[in-house]
């Protein structure tokens, strides 16, 4: 009987591209994605100052070197950006090319309200098997979340102000 249960949803893994995923594991999943970009951010960073001081900051090595780790970045987010849309989308019976709209100023509102608000397909649908219904744990991330974000923009703020003071902007 078990089995049976556990097949009837999707089991696909945080980092799959296929699959549909409910509400609660889509902000959760982006949470947690977004979360794994800052050691890639903070990566990034180091390496461009590196690369700067190696080779110094006019050079057209270091220009290049810069430009490709910027793309892969670049790309790397592109991925954690539009992975959880594109499954929740999935699970509304619609395309993943609609994650696209994220890129269109004030849509991307609008897209962000319905991937959180609108319910997805009870049933099997175009896209496969509805997701698991969300663990304890996920529904506990979901529950910290609110105080998650409150945490990451006073970080984002504390940071900031130390930039403007050490670069006196």
């Amino acid at each position: 009987m078990h089995e049976q249960v556990s097949s009837d949803y999707n089991q696909e893994s945080l980092y799959s591209i296929h699959g549909r995923i409910g509400r609660i594991r889509f902000l959760v999943y982006s949470l947690l994605l977004n979360i794994m970009l800052i050691p890639l951010v903070l990566i990034a960073g180091g390496l461009f100052e590196a690369i700067s001081y190696l080779f110094g900051s006019d050079s057209l090595i270091a220009n290049t070197l810069i430009f490709l780790i910027g793309i892969l970045t670049f790309l790397v987010y592109f991925y954690i950006l539009l992975t959880p849309s594109k499954r929740r989308l999935n699970d509304l019976n619609k395309s993943g090319w609609v994650s696209l709209l994220w890129f269109i100023p004030m849509i991307n509102i609008i897209l962000w309200l319905c991937l959180v608000f609108v319910k997805g397909d009870i049933g099997i649908n175009n896209y496969g098997a509805p997701s698991r219904p969300p663990s304890l744990l996920i529904k506990i991330i979901a529950a910290l979340m609110p105080i998650t974000i409150i945490f990451m923009v006073i970080c984002i703020a504390l940071v900031l102000s130390v930039f403007k003071h050490a670069y006196q902007l």
